[in-house]
C-alpha cells in the first residue's frame, strides 16, 4: 500500500517548507548586514576642521598641547 499523496505526509512537507523559508530569510538578512558594513565609507578628515581636543585647549595651556 502506497501512501504517497495522502494527507499523512502533508504536514511534514509544510514543516520543511517553513524551515526552508526561515533559513532563506536568515541568510538574506546576514547578507544584507555584511554588504552594508562593507560599503561604509570612512569619515572624511579635513585639515580645516579642528579636532575636539584642540577646541578644548586654551592657548596658554602647554600640558594639553603637549599630549
Amino acid at each position: 500500500m502506497s501512501r504517497a499523496g495522502t494527507l499523512v505526509d502533508m504536514p511534514n512537507k509544510y514543516v520543511w517548507a517553513a524551515v526552508s523559508v526561515v533559513a532563506s530569510l536568515l541568510a538574506t538578512a546576514v547578507a544584507v548586514v555584511i554588504v552594508r558594513r562593507s560599503r561604509r565609507e570612512p569619515a572624511p578628515v579635513s585639515a580645516t576642521v579642528p579636532r575636539v581636543e584642540e577646541l578644548n585647549a586654551t592657548p596658554g595651556d602647554s600640558a594639553t598641547a603637549a599630549s
